[in-house]
């Protein structure tokens, strides 16, 4: 996933914040102050009820933190490269390049996450059980905090050892088959198959709860659900996608000396010739000195509101040179770990400095089709990111 804004560096591994986190911060310190904390602490004032429900929700990220940290630093021992840590609004995503990843690896990194819950589970509720011996009525603040705490990263801690793909649990789950099979492909498609059966699961939990009453929660359930069901599937996907990729080179896939239109071209000309009558996702725009910039269709919805096509030109949508390249020579997989760390779907494919044509992702997917068309058995895996 990747981070709406960069937070800062922890060891060197970059800490990301998607949008998401604070409406999750929102509902969740709205739920503290005007549920969980009057139900334990009657006595609290309003005043007390929120600010605690704010501190609670800020820690309760930092163990989120805290927990992705743990898979980072163990992956980091074990010689894989981590791109940043990633805080959203269902906890946390690793990103870990991990081509060569064994099953034991998997097991050390995945299982080192639910450990590290329970042990701060643990730390609060050590807090906890102190406050209440100075506090005998238990209504302190300090008390109240910690007892969210130990509740929140104990619940952490069990809910993320379920086989749940793709939860730590469920990662887990697939490093035994793994090992057992010895077919990391095959562990994935039965792991990737309990994760859906999981958040089916906690859909249909979801939908009992909001039935018997209580709104918020289950729709917090089914939407944990929603993502588990989806995450499994685009682990499947993205499984099989690196297994046909594998060993394929930049060159044989890429368009060769794609078309490439002047800058002062009409967006409107634009849209119709190459995004509708060519199919087109992206066109190479020149200019007086060679390559100007590109215009996707991510360009065309972000740039283009609130203006007439008939009055834009490419150069004014276009994302300028120098634009994010790969060798011709490199391995597809490298492009498409490219695209996903940049967060886009297209490269300038160069050779020996030179450009010499273009992959989108769009062509890699089209490979993949086929691929599998041909060859059914194909199986595989991207390591997906930890959470």
């Amino acid at each position: 996933m990747k981070p709406t804004f960069q937070l800062g560096r922890i060891g060197g591994i970059a800490i990301g914040i998607h949008y998401s986190l604070f409406l999750a911060a929102i509902l969740i310190a709205w739920s503290l102050a005007v549920s969980f904390f009057p139900y334990y602490f009657p006595e609290w004032s309003k005043t007390q009820y929120w600010s605690i429900g704010v501190v609670a929700a800020i820690l309760l990220f930092a163990s989120v933190l805290i927990h992705e940290l743990a898979h980072s630093f163990v992956a980091i021992a074990r010689g894989h490269e981590i791109t940043g840590i990633t805080l959203f609004i269902f906890g946390g995503v690793s990103n870990i390049k991990a081509m060569d990843e064994t099953a034991r690896d998997e097991f050390v990194i995945s299982v080192v996450g639910p450990i590290t819950s329970a042990i701060l589970g643990g730390i609060s509720l050590a807090i906890w059980m102190a406050a209440r011996a100075a506090d005998a009525s238990l209504s302190g603040p300090l008390a109240g905090l910690f007892l969210y705490l130990a509740l929140v990263n104990l619940l952490l801690a069990a809910f993320n050892i379920l086989p749940g793909f793709p939860l730590d649990g469920g990662r887990v789950f697939r490093s035994i088959v793994w090992m057992i099979t010895g077919n990391v492909v095959r562990a994935t498609d039965i792991a990737a198959t309990v994760g859906s059966f999981f958040g089916w699961a906690l859909i249909l939990g979801g939908v009992i709860i909001v039935f018997m009453g209580d709104f918020i929660s289950g729709i917090w359930l089914g939407l944990i659900g929603w993502f588990l069901w989806s995450a499994a599937g685009s682990t499947r996907t993205q499984v099989q996608m690196e297994h046909v990729l594998k060993g394929l080179l930049v060159q044989q896939i890429m368009e060769a000396d794609p078309p490439r239109i002047q800058g002062s071209l009409p967006i409107d000309a634009l849209v119709r010739q190459y995004f509708v009558l060519q199919g087109r996702n992206a066109v190479l725009v020149n200019s007086e000195t060679g390559l100007g910039g590109i215009v996707t269709l991510t360009d065309l919805n972000r740039r283009l509101k609130f203006r007439q096509p008939d009055t834009v030109q490419a150069r004014d949508i276009m994302t300028p040179a120098p634009l994010i390249s790969v060798e011709a020579s490199a391995p597809v997989i490298e492009a498409l770990q490219t695209m996903q760390e940049k967060g886009i779907k297209h490269l300038v494919v160069t050779r020996e400095g030179a450009m010499s044509g273009m992959i989108t992702l769009e062509s890699m997917q089209r490979y993949f089709r086929a691929m599998r068309i041909a060859k059914p058995e194909s199986r595989g895996t991207l390591r997906p990111p930890t959470g």
